[in-house]
């Protein structure tokens, strides 16, 4: 066995270590460390929704009179139910912030997919309410 052989064979070249702490101080985790800062930070921005109902939320912003649609993060942004619909284009967008589509856990992922449903669930009940109510605003038609 030569010299470099016998010493690669017991240390990694430092290439190999440099790209393991650059992986490990890397701010998206990529691996590492299961239970990184931002993971714990992404995970208490969505806790909210381990209880969050969409139609509780809906009616609570019927009686205060806010009319919105909630989004979410993925690969871009996501407004289930209307999209980009321009009769639609006026109302006020939530996002829900700690979704997106770098995914930090099993927890976070679940907390994602509440999140989906709840934007999904909520927007459905917003937007029937919008279109009973007249308040759906297109723009005219061209042509």
């Amino acid at each position: 066995m030569s010299k470099i052989s016998a010493m690669t064979a017991h240390h990694p070249p430092r290439s190999a270590l440099l790209t393991a702490l650059l992986i490990c101080l890397s701010p998206v985790p990529l691996s590492c460390n299961d239970n990184t800062a931002w993971e714990r930070e992404q995970l208490e921005k969505l806790q909210w929704l381990r209880t969050a109902d969409a139609e509780v939320a809906f009616k609570k912003d019927l009686k205060a009179s806010r009319i919105r649609f909630y989004q979410y993060y993925g690969y871009a942004s996501l407004t289930p139910v209307v999209g980009f619909d321009p009769c639609y284009s006026q109302v006020e967008v939530t996002p829900i912030e700690g979704t997106g589509d770098v995914i930090a856990s099993d927890k976070h992922l679940f907390l994602i997919e509440r999140a989906r449903r709840f934007a999904t669930q909520y927007n459905l009940l917003m937007k029937d309410h919008i279109d009973r109510s007249g308040l759906r605003s297109c723009p005219p038609k061209r042509g």
